[in-house]
C-alpha cells in the first residue's frame, strides 16, 4: 500500500540503483554496469598498460586497480563497476606464486 511506495520511494534516494536492483525492488530502469576488460578500448587504460605491462601489476597495486576499475565510470556514468581484479590475486598470499600473460596463459608455480 501506501507505505510499501514511501518504502521504495526513500531506497530511491538513499540507495544505489544496481543496489536496489539486485536486491530484487522495482527499479526505474534497468541499470547499466560495466567490467573493467569492456574498457580496454580506453586510452587511459592503454596508458596505464605502458606503466604496469604485467597483469599482476595492474591488478595487485591497490591504486592502479582502482584507477582502472574507475575510468568507465568516470567516462560513461555507469550505475556500477566491477572491480578489476583476478580470481588468482590471492593465491599468493597463501604461498602460491603464478603468472599470468598477457594472452592469458597461466602458469602456476607447484608449491
Amino acid at each position: 500500500g501506501a507505505d510499501s511506495s514511501h518504502q521504495n520511494s526513500i531506497h530511491s534516494h538513499v540507495y544505489p540503483l544496481l543496489l536496489r536492483a539486485a536486491r530484487g525492488e522495482a527499479v526505474e530502469r534497468t541499470p547499466v554496469w560495466m567490467m573493467r576488460q569492456a574498457g580496454r578500448h580506453m586510452q587511459a587504460y592503454r596508458d596505464l598498460h605502458q606503466m604496469y605491462p604485467t597483469f599482476r601489476q595492474r591488478s595487485e597495486t591497490p591504486d592502479v586497480a582502482t584507477q582502472i576499475s574507475l575510468q568507465p565510470w568516470r567516462a560513461y556514468r555507469v550505475d556500477g563497476i566491477i572491480l578489476f581484479s583476478d580470481i588468482l590475486t590471492p593465491l599468493p598470499a597463501m604461498g602460491v606464486n603464478f603468472d599470468v600473460s598477457e594472452q592469458g596463459i597461466i602458469t602456476i608455480i607447484p608449491i
